[in-house]
């Protein structure tokens, strides 16, 4: 699938320039040089090339807050993980989304030792086996 037919797909050859993408956009808001509108309109334009290897295209998250507000419908997550597989194809090596704060996260987790996230709880003689409330203290570990 070429760029060209990622923007039919999508009907992202429908986008009015309004940048509500822009402004509702998580990514944008840290990141001033991120822009969904930027993007289609590299696509459009026919600067297809350029956008492959550009790295701003694995920035996006796929959150679909610019889909949502979009009022020509523009389906900006699809165009995004459709063209990111062009990228793939041309051998663009992706960038980590977040930073790699999240493969950061996932390598800091202990594999080896069992947690023991309730046991003061259980110390402290508060646990149910069945109730109408929950509580969560939160992401401790140990």
């Amino acid at each position: 699938m070429t760029i060209e037919d990622a923007a039919q797909a999508t009907q992202t050859y429908y986008c009015l320039d309004c940048g509500v993408c822009t402004g509702s956009c998580p990514v944008s808001r840290v990141s001033p040089s991120f822009s969904p509108r930027i993007i289609v309109e590299k696509a459009l334009l026919g600067l297809g090339d350029e956008l492959l290897k550009d790295r701003e295209l694995w920035s996006c998250l796929t959150c679909s807050r610019c889909f949502e507000r979009c009022p020509s419908s523009i389906d900006f997550p699809e165009f995004m993980r459709l063209i990111r597989e062009q990228a793939l194809k041309l051998g663009t090596q992706p960038a980590y989304s977040h930073h790699g704060m999240l493969q950061t996260i996932m390598e800091l987790q202990t594999q080896g030792i069992n947690q023991r996230k309730t046991d003061w709880a259980r110390e402290a003689g508060k646990v149910a086996e069945k109730g109408d409330t929950f509580f969560f203290v939160g992401c401790m570990p140990y």
